[in-house]
């Protein structure tokens, strides 16, 4: 078995996967989210986001007057509704308490942030399909309250597993799963955009514009999205192109200045390597660069991470493998390029799930000496989010930097 390194500081390696433990992971009391898939993540550079998911037996802790009786009650195919904030600097977990009406539709959701505002959509809850989802959800991070906007215009299918993208003040919604009769699914191939400011709802490319082998090519189902100058890129294989090509020589794209989809070649690697196809894998973008790991193709689960230049159309390997090869996990980027991944199911027979937190330097990078200095301080301050903030002032320690501190954001 691979040894996984834990995370000391992490800092200054690039290619190599640490597992991030959460430092409280030891004391009684202490949460953490249980091990899900079909989840959704982001990061703001401070904390990552993690919201909703699927167990298929979860064992909750029976809640009991009496302490000394324990034990777990299982639920089986539970969707959780639970936001939790992992923060990097404390490397503490911490379940957000919200207002408002959650979305009840959080497995295979999608989810964005802008500025200090989650955005979500879709998603569904089991049995799936059974009931989906098509309306924006918001998450104020500053008030912690749920709201729903309201939008008009053409409005996407209620659907999950579907992809999106904030491209300004335009949301971008592609792809997913919405079922059509009691026993029929389909993957469908729609693009439709949101324009944030109008609250107004547009269809660039749905099944009226599409022809029944466009749509089965194309349609896809836990994807991603990237875009590059004036190109929408999905990344991902449909079931179609699952099972007739072997590898990723190809990648669909819609252009947003003539509306128009392309079927763009992609160079393979130095080594004259691709990607094998596969569903399921988790996709971020940082600059020109798009990276995905994991998923599998029904035969295997993939541990290998692949990088994806837009700029050059080309695939690189990466060195680097998963410790726990995974699918339905998710991943998020920062601007730094640190990719964490979290959760997602480990096995084949779709029973076994994780709930650990793994971390990558995607490039090299050079902290500040702040940004040193406050390392060492964390280091040697390991409980450093019990400290009261006004000893920490004044020990001379910067505002912003405790702000950091803070679960979620500063009020």
């Amino acid at each position: 078995m691979m040894e996984i390194e834990q995370q000391s500081d992490g800092e200054g390696k690039v290619g190599k996967f640490y597992l991030v433990e959460p430092v409280q992971s030891r004391h009684a009391g202490y949460k953490v989210p249980y091990p899900r898939s079909g989840h959704c993540c982001v990061t703001d550079d401070r904390n990552l986001y993690v919201f909703g998911g699927y167990h298929p037996e979860y064992q909750r802790p029976l809640e009991h007057p009496n302490p000394e009786i324990e034990g777990n009650m299982i639920i089986f195919n539970e969707v959780f509704q639970e936001l939790w904030c992992f923060n990097f600097d404390t490397r503490t977990w911490c379940e957000v308490e919200t207002t408002g009406e959650p979305p009840r539709q959080t497995a295979s959701m999608s989810m964005t942030l802008a500025g200090n505002v989650l955005l979500f959509f879709g998603g569904t809850c089991f049995p799936w399909g059974s009931i989906s989802n098509n309306k924006i959800y918001m998450l104020d991070l500053r008030e912690k309250r749920w709201s729903v906007l309201q939008v008009t215009g053409e409005k996407p299918p209620k659907k999950y597993g579907q992809a999106i993208i904030l491209l300004q003040d335009k949301l971008f919604v592609y792809g997913g799963c919405r079922q059509i009769s009691e026993f029929e699914f389909l993957f469908d191939s729609d693009l439709h955009m949101l324009n944030l400011q109008t609250q107004i709802w547009s269809s660039l490319s749905d099944s009226k514009s599409q022809t029944r082998e466009m749509i089965e090519a194309r349609g896809m189902y836990r994807h991603g999205l990237a875009h590059y100058n004036n190109r929408i890129f999905i990344i991902g294989s449909s079931w179609t192109e699952l099972y007739a090509h072997k590898l990723q020589t190809k990648l669909h794209a819609f252009n947003t200045d003539t509306l128009e989809w392309e079927l763009v070649n992609i160079a393979p690697s130095r080594d004259d390597d691709y990607p094998e196809r596969r569903v399921y894998h988790s996709s971020v973008q940082c600059g020109n660069d798009v990276y995905i790991c994991g998923g599998h193709n029904n035969v295997k689960i993939y541990d290998d991470v692949w990088k994806l230049s837009l700029s050059e159309l080309r695939w690189t390997r990466l060195t680097a493998v998963m410790p726990q090869p995974a699918f339905f996990h998710s991943a998020a980027v920062t601007s730094t390029k640190c990719m964490y991944i979290y959760g997602g199911v480990t096995c084949l027979e779709d029973r076994v799930r994780t709930s650990d937190v793994y971390k990558i330097w995607l490039e090299p990078h050079i902290p500040s000496l702040l940004e040193l200095s406050w390392k060492t301080i964390l280091s040697h301050i390991p409980d450093i989010y019990g400290v009261p903030r006004e000893h920490l002032l004044m020990l001379g320690v910067p505002r912003h930097l405790i702000d950091r501190l803070k679960p979620v954001w500063p009020v």
